[in-house]
């Protein structure tokens, strides 16, 4: 039996923000969410991200939760709150069926400004 090695063909986009972003509020909303298919099987996400911060944030932090075995995971930190530089990353789990994964801003932002540019690839 040969390996298969990993591919994005594997995954599709499920979710996006667009080329708009989306801009911290002062509040905690979602900003992406996808639900797995209800299909019996668990299924591997990844969430990749970028924050683009153009006035030094207060507060702001975007994290990542979903349910595991029927208990939510916590807050999965995606990016700190309270910074003045951008970043980007790659954030991955397995969810189970039917669950539903949410890529949130945890703090709200008090002063400052960014927007979050991000993506959803499942299967």
């Amino acid at each position: 039996m040969g390996f298969a090695p990993f591919s994005t063909s594997m995954l599709q986009k499920v979710a996006d923000t667009g080329t708009a972003g989306f801009a911290l509020q002062n509040a905690t909303p979602n900003i992406l969410t996808w639900t797995a298919p209800d299909d019996g099987a668990q299924h591997p996400f990844l969430i990749m991200a970028s924050v683009q911060v153009t006035a030094a944030e207060t507060g702001g932090a975007v994290g990542l939760t979903f349910p595991l075995g029927g208990i939510f995971t916590p807050d999965i930190p995606v990016f700190a709150g309270s910074v003045s530089t951008n970043d980007g990353t790659v954030v991955g789990g397995v969810a189970d069926p039917n669950t539903t994964i949410y890529l949130k801003q945890t703090t709200a932002l008090t002063a400052g400004a960014a927007t979050v540019y991000a993506q959803i690839w499942a299967s």
